[in-house]
């Protein structure tokens, strides 16, 4: 934004505080097309208020080195991009690759993803989008 236009958005934000009024529309871009890959992923949820709760083997399957020195989604993504923009071929992207480590990036992109999906599930279920004194009291059964 130029000066003018941050200045105009800070008062506008300043009137909406003081006046104490609602928040009626929030806008978040979903973006990324193909392109989340963990760091993304961590970015999104950090602008939600969703605390990823990843566990050390999901840390560890997103960010240990799987080929070229990228991650397991790092790769996928890149993979992913040079084949939509046509800068490799199917059979490139294929060369030297063999089920086996198919079956692993796909085990560690699952894993990580698996975390994720687990922590916005109890972002949602806990109601952590909502302030805390408007959040209704969550009894969970053993």
């Amino acid at each position: 934004l130029s000066f003018d236009k941050r200045l105009n958005n800070t008062l506008q934000m300043f009137d909406h505080l003081v006046q104490n009024s609602p928040v009626t529309k929030m806008e978040i871009t979903r973006g990324g097309g193909g392109n989340w890959d963990d760091e993304i992923i961590y970015d999104f949820s950090k602008k939600l208020g969703c605390t990823l709760s990843i566990s050390p083997e999901g840390s560890k399957a997103a960010k240990a080195p799987f080929r070229d020195d990228l991650g397991a989604l790092k790769l996928v993504v890149k993979l992913r991009n040079d084949l939509a923009h046509g800068s490799i071929s199917f059979s490139e992207c294929g060369t030297d690759v063999d089920v086996l480590s198919l079956r692993d990036l796909k085990k560690r992109v699952v894993t990580y993803l698996k975390d994720v999906i687990d922590s916005f599930e109890s972002f949602i279920q806990d109601f952590e989008f909502l302030r805390p004194e408007k959040r209704p009291i969550v009894v969970r059964e053993a």
